[in-house]
């Protein structure tokens, strides 16, 4: 699952940035920054790897994430789990910001 967080800012303008940037995702407003403290986030960007018990297992930060990063951070992490079905791999031409 992917999932977007706006940090400290009014939802209207979360949604306006969702919908400049077309994405096809939930962007999730964190007015307070509480899950940003939460995960120890400090600065942005930061996209966040947690696994389904809600641990960190891997952080990039800055710059755009490719489908080829995504899919061999998350080929990387699948061995630690090994019930988890695949997890499905990104169109190499689409990128997230």
């Amino acid at each position: 699952m992917v999932l977007a967080a706006n940090f400290g800012e009014k939802a209207e303008k979360a949604k306006t940035f969702a919908e400049k940037w077309e994405l096809s995702f939930p962007v999730l407003v964190d007015r307070r920054a509480n899950v940003a403290s939460q995960y120890s986030v400090v600065s942005l960007p930061v996209s966040l790897f947690i696994d389904s018990e809600g641990l960190v297992r891997e952080r990039v930060f800055g710059g755009t994430l490719t489908a080829g990063t995504i899919n061999q951070i998350l080929q990387r992490l699948a061995p630690l789990h090994p019930k988890s079905p695949p997890s499905p791999r990104l169109n190499p031409g689409n990128e997230m910001a």
